[in-house]
């Protein structure tokens, strides 16, 4: 019987063992037939009996083989040998982020993090554009190589949409440090699982150790659950406040409040702007580390900034209260929202209405407008319950024993603000369409994200709506799609027929997908949306994700033009009239 221990396999040879554990064993061999290396991993051979272990190795080579990225380690075969079974992959020489973090002793500098994240944003990305899940991403399943490129590792537990599940509903899979709160709660979990895991990577980083920790495995799987990531900001130089936001977003505990996808995530972190650069960025620091220019252990940290004067820390607070909102999910800068900033700077408490500072000229993202004067929940401008609005969304995202000291000015104006008066769900509903009728977008943002907390459909699509507009708030087309989805599957026909429209332009998705396309058409269509009918008449005179079909097309045409619409009917005409 062959074994992984074997001198050879098939015609691979092998030269050594790269590493071995529980499970299974790695080793480095070289291909007799094309003269290249490759790593070669198998089971231990007494677990070759056990079907469980079985169907999880076929798994992972079956979620490989649907991979082609240059940020994951590519899977050439699966080779039969004997009784036993083995994976004949890229053989990927580096050292996992987890020896560098040991081998650091402390946190990353800001770039290099960013620049391991563009490339690995970039891999969970495709993946899950692949249908693939990895559930499991953590330090020692990232790669880097010596050219400065990172590879995701190991998706022995991945899950491909679609296929059967290998544990039973209910089972915990992943690593505890690193695992999402809804996988501990026996979900198998999606991409925002993922997201939740790079987030914890991320934030291990940049501080030198991973925002929960606790005693016993009990203890932490509450902190994932219940407890609130300490603050970045005050341990980590050079990290920008729209960064930090970013990332406690993405560790939300509820996913839908985390970014809707990896890439949206890098894009706000600021990494995905890194990304050409990346390999470039890593070998330079890992050369620096390697081969400091005194010839001992160097540290690189951004240099201290001179201390700023009075006008200096006014415009710096300024500047930070405008990046903080920024970096809120949008979601909830509604809340945020209802009167004038109070800004303490040195003692003295600045009360006015102002507009944040004008920021350099970037692409449109989830960025709030800054209107000259915010309005509250009734509709009328107030000057009170700014302190309170900005109390509760520091005490949503912030461990309260982590948050900085506030002078006396402060806590007295925190005390005579007044929460806003609650409204109930109807009113919520008749007040945000009569924001949306008299164009108070902003007013409309805010209601429709209160009342979107409830999951009432109307509040979703009118919150994708806005995204995909850019009113009243920043334009996102990821984040429209998002909303219009989450409306889509209460099964309302205008948000399946605003998402059809999205995945027929490639608006939030990279290129069009005429079939997700033309499957939301079609439920907009049955329930008689004319305009659906008449992108359904579209696609099959067009043949677009489908073959040509001139009399589907006359009868969705016909349909639509019966309801009055009158591209339909020009259509139909061109196609020589009503189906027959």
């Amino acid at each position: 019987m062959t074994t992984a221990t074997t001198e050879r396999i098939g015609h691979y040879e092998i030269t050594a063992l790269l590493g071995s554990g529980g499970n299974g064993r790695v080793h480095a061999a070289r291909d007799t037939m094309l003269g290249r290396e490759v790593a070669i991993k198998s089971l231990r051979p007494e677990l070759m009996n056990d079907t469980s272990f079985l169907d999880r190795f076929r798994a992972e080579a079956s979620s490989l083989a649907r991979l082609n990225h240059p940020n994951i380690a590519t899977l050439f075969a699966l080779q039969p040998e004997g009784s036993n079974l083995y994976m004949i992959m890229e053989l990927v020489r580096g050292r996992t982020l987890e020896s560098v973090l040991q081998q650091r002793g402390g946190p990353l500098p800001v770039q290099e993090c960013l620049a391991i994240v563009a490339q690995v944003a970039d891999g969970l990305a495709y993946a899950h554009s692949m249908g693939v899940i990895h559930r499991d991403i953590k330090p020692s399943n990232l790669m880097i190589t010596d050219d400065g490129r990172v590879k995701i590792m190991d998706f022995g537990i991945a899950r491909v949409a679609g296929s059967q599940r290998l544990t039973r509903d209910g089972s915990i899979i992943g690593t505890l440090a690193y695992i999402a709160p809804e996988q501990l709660r026996g979900s198998p979990g999606d991409e925002r699982s993922d997201l939740y895991s790079l987030a914890i990577v991320v934030y291990e980083m940049l501080s030198g150790a991973p925002p929960f920790a606790a005693d016993t495995d009990y203890d932490l799987i509450q902190a994932h659950v219940n407890t609130k990531p300490q603050r970045l900001i005050p341990k980590v130089p050079g990290l920008s406040v729209k960064a930090e936001g970013a990332i406690l977003q993405a560790l939300a505990k509820k996913p839908e409040q985390r970014f809707p996808t990896v890439r949206a995530f890098s894009d706000a972190l600021g990494a995905t702007s890194l990304r050409a650069e990346a390999t470039g960025v890593i070998q330079n620091y890992t050369r620096l580390i390697a081969n400091p220019s005194d010839g001992g252990s160097k540290t690189i940290a951004p240099q201290p900034l001179p201390a700023p004067g009075p006008m200096g820390r006014l415009r710096a607070a300024v500047e930070a209260a405008w990046q903080r909102f920024k970096a809120m999910p949008i979601e909830l800068r509604g809340l945020a929202i209802g009167g004038v900033a109070a800004v303490v700077v040195a003692g003295v408490v600045v009360v006015d209405s102002f507009r944040g500072p004008t920021p350099a000229p970037t692409p449109r993202t989830d960025t709030a407008h800054a209107p000259s004067e915010r309005r509250g929940p009734t509709g009328n401008a107030t000057t009170g319950n700014a302190a309170s609005n900005a109390a509760r969304i520091e005490n949503m995202y912030f461990d309260r024993n982590t948050r900085p000291a506030t002078t006396a000015a402060t806590t007295t104006e925190t005390k005579v603000a007044t929460a806003p008066p609650a409204m109930t769900s109807a009113e919520l509903r008749t007040a945000m369409g009569e924001a949306m009728e008299r164009r108070d977008y902003s007013r409309a943002y805010e209601l429709a994200s209160r009342l979107a907390e409830t999951g009432n459909a109307e509040a979703l699509y009118t919150l994708g709506f806005l995204l995909e507009k850019g009113e009243g708030v920043g334009q996102s087309f990821v984040s429209a799609a998002y909303k219009y989805r989450q409306a889509a599957e209460k099964d309302l026909a205008k948000a399946q027929w605003r998402l059809g429209n999205l995945y027929y332009t490639g608006k939030g998705f990279g290129a069009p997908d005429y079939k997700e396309a033309r499957a939301w058409y079609l439920k907009a269509a049955q329930q008689g949306v004319a305009e659906a009918q008449y992108n359904l008449g579209v696609i099959f005179e067009n043949g677009q994700g489908i073959d040509p079909d001139r009399n589907a097309a006359r009868y969705w045409y016909d349909l639509a033009a019966a309801q009055g619409n009158a591209r339909a009917r020009q259509a139909l005409e061109a196609l020589g009239g009503a189906s027959r």
